[in-house]
């Protein structure tokens, strides 16, 4: 017998933080859909990962309160999500796709290159520029839609 394992290995998606907007958005018509994407990661069906800069997104929106934000954060915390720390690596990688692709914004470059750093299979997101490139150095990019 080999020594290689036939266990087959989780889909591993890295996420934009749209897909945090709809999850905590019950009204928008893709919350079900990023539930069940975040559900599926609870259950060990799926590995999520994504950069420490969601956090900053999701709690940046101006007309957040205090309290809102913290109770937000705690939920972030919580989450089925391996959280990468934007290290230099990533932001050299980023700004070498923000160069590459000129429409690309430096904050999604920072979420791309994080995918690929931590070997993601997809990014998945539902900003139609990055859609638009449809895979970036291995990960493919992948619509929630």
């Amino acid at each position: 017998m080999s020594g290689k394992s036939t266990k087959k290995s989780l889909m591993h998606c890295a996420i934009d933080t749209n897909l945090l907007i709809y999850f905590f958005d019950s009204r928008s018509p893709w919350h079900k859909k990023a539930v069940g994407i975040l559900g599926a990661a609870e259950m060990n069906k799926l590995k999520i990962s994504g950069s420490e800069l969601l956090f900053a997104e999701m709690l940046a929106y101006p007309k957040l309160s205090d309290r809102a934000a913290l109770d937000i954060e705690s939920k972030l915390r919580l989450l089925p999500i391996d959280y990468h720390s934007a290290t230099l690596e990533i932001f050299i990688k980023a700004s070498t796709l923000h160069r590459r692709y000129s429409s690309l914004k430096l904050a999604d470059a920072i979420h791309v290159a994080t995918a690929i750093t931590a070997k993601a299979d997809r990014f998945m997101t539902n900003d139609s520029v990055i859609i638009g490139l449809r895979k970036i150095e291995g990960v493919a990019i992948t619509p929630l839609v």
